[in-house]
């Protein structure tokens, strides 16, 4: 019997090359969805910290994840309370740190090929990304309010803000790359 010599090898190097696409396709969605996720958390009004503290990344087709109250409760202005609180706003690390720790599992989860959200079960959390506070005698307060690219007329950096932003093929090549690139200014209105 005739055989052609070099088919094995060649499909070898053609599963071996596959392999290599798929994992460099791999690092590159969770550089990704780490720097959106990061994008989104940081810029997320915050008054007690537990908006920016609730968001999840979900890996998988399910979008289930559940509320956890992080923070106590927050003084309100000139309330001389010592069992509570100072407000936070925007950018406070150790609600982002909190949700990012909460992320990391998920993120190393993360294939190629899989389904990933990113969402936040807080029950309030439209209201803000909308731009209005939680109720309406809370609006969102001006130091966790932006200005600058795809951030909507409101001020809230949210979700709005990260779809705009990485349907930007130079935002999303860095997000590939695994940089962050905040291109964001406190309002001052």
């Amino acid at each position: 019997m005739l055989r052609v010599a070099g088919v094995r090898q060649t499909l070898a190097e053609l599963k071996a090359a596959q392999l290599k696409l798929e994992l460099t396709a791999t690092q590159r969605y969770k550089n990704f969805i780490e720097v959106v996720f990061l994008d989104l958390v940081s810029h997320t009004p915050q008054f007690s910290g537990n908006l920016a503290a609730n968001w999840k990344v979900v890996v998988g087709g399910s979008s289930t994840a559940s509320y956890m109250h992080v923070f106590k409760s927050i003084k309100m202005k000139g309330e001389k309370d010592d069992s509570r609180e100072e407000a936070r706003e925007a950018g406070d690390e150790e609600a982002i740190d909190i949700a990012i720790s909460l992320a990391e599992d998920q993120i190393s989860r993360i294939r190629y090929n899989s389904i990933v959200s990113i969402v936040n079960p807080t029950f309030y959390s439209e209201e803000v990304d909308a731009g209005r506070g939680p109720a309406p005698k809370n609006p969102i307060r001006t130091e966790n309010k932006y200005y600058g690219s795809y951030v909507p007329k409101h001020g809230v950096a949210m979700a709005a803000y990260v779809e705009m932003k990485y349907e930007n093929l130079r935002y999303k090549k860095l997000a590939y790359e695994g940089k962050y690139f905040d291109n964001l200014s406190k309002a001052k209105w």
